[in-house]
């Protein structure tokens, strides 16, 4: 029973923030109409807030499905291990699509 009350109370705070994004959203509307905010800057805005909320929304369902077990919050955190990988700086960009190699003619048996 205790399970279900703990996953009715990550669905009441995610509801709460949605009505709160909800919120802001409509009162960041009206500032930039007024500021005259360019197009590019709202769109870029606006995915990276949708980014955040589903970012949100994925952590709590994961918090009221697995209740036992920790979540880091912060998806852009350094880990100790991530310093290990070796990586190239810069990496060629190629689109072209790679034809594999011609196989030779099957063999006929006479």
């Amino acid at each position: 029973m205790q399970h279900y009350h703990y996953t009715l109370a990550l669905v009441d705070r995610l509801w709460d923030m949605r009505v709160l994004i909800s919120q802001l959203s409509r009162a960041n509307a009206t500032l930039r109409a007024q500021a005259g905010w360019p197009e590019e800057e709202k769109k870029a805005t606006e995915a990276h807030v949708m980014y955040e909320f589903r970012n949100q929304i994925a952590i709590g369902r994961f918090k009221a499905r697995y209740h036992k077990l920790e979540v880091n919050e912060d998806p852009f955190a350094e880990l100790p291990s991530d310093a290990e990988v070796l990586a190239p700086m810069e990496v060629p960009f190629n689109d072209h699509p790679v034809t594999p190699p011609t196989l030779p003619p099957p063999l006929l048996c006479h």
